[in-house]
């Protein structure tokens, strides 16, 4: 079911020759409530449902309420509260990639051929690091703009103690999660394209584009 299978689109970037990730967000608008979801379809079975994650959902407060999603401007703000929808449905994304661990980056960081690799980190700088890739603070839209703001090719691998630590750019810091990535694989580091498609059913289609109930 999760076995990758490559697949080629004909507006699948060319850059550098890196390979390229495709995604689906879809809203299924039915019943009371609806929902967002993406999927990796780069994959045998990519309409499974092991391959599908919800990520937003909204219903009334109270069953004779309407649901809170029903115009073009109202998506604009449920969407909003997700940190990096915008970012991801516009594609705007690129996947740094060291032993197995991924890090999301912005898109425009990542043109260069290959990601530099910084000088080692000292501890202070290390902490740091991986204060600012735990911070939560900030709105979404404010998050996103200071992503948005970072320099083109900017992008570094950051490392300490011989652990690849995650990506820096600019004042961005995205850290790896789980179990170690030994700095040795910096070498390796590649860069995944990513590409966004998005899928609404009718009655979804109706409502974002303001005529719910057509």
């Amino acid at each position: 079911m999760g076995t990758y299978t490559k697949r080629t689109f004909p507006n699948d970037p060319n850059v550098h020759n890196r390979c390229t990730m495709h995604v689906v967000i879809n809203e299924d608008y039915g019943g009371d409530s609806g929902k967002w979801s993406i999927h990796f379809i780069d994959v045998e079975k990519p309409c499974a449902t092991r391959m599908c994650s919800t990520f937003s959902s909204y219903e009334p407060i109270k069953p004779e309420d309407s649901k809170p999603v029903s115009n073009s401007s109202n998506y604009a703000a449920c969407l909003g509260h997700v940190d990096g929808f915008a970012e991801v449905a516009s594609s705007s994304v690129a996947l740094v990639r060291v032993g197995g661990k991924h890090a999301v980056v912005p898109k425009h960081t990542t043109r260069q051929e290959t990601i530099p690799i910084a000088a080692e980190l000292s501890v202070s700088e290390a902490i740091d690091f991986k204060a600012r890739a735990a911070a939560v603070g900030g709105s979404p839209a404010e998050r996103a703009a200071e992503r948005g703001a970072t320099p083109c090719d900017s992008a570094e691998l950051v490392h300490h103690g011989g652990v690849c630590l995650g990506v820096r750019a600019g004042t961005v810091c995205v850290a790896f999660r789980g179990n170690d990535v030994p700095a040795a694989e910096m070498c390796n580091a590649t860069v995944v394209e990513v590409v966004c498609y998005a899928s609404m059913d009718f009655l979804a289609l109706a409502a974002a584009t303001g005529m719910e109930g057509q």
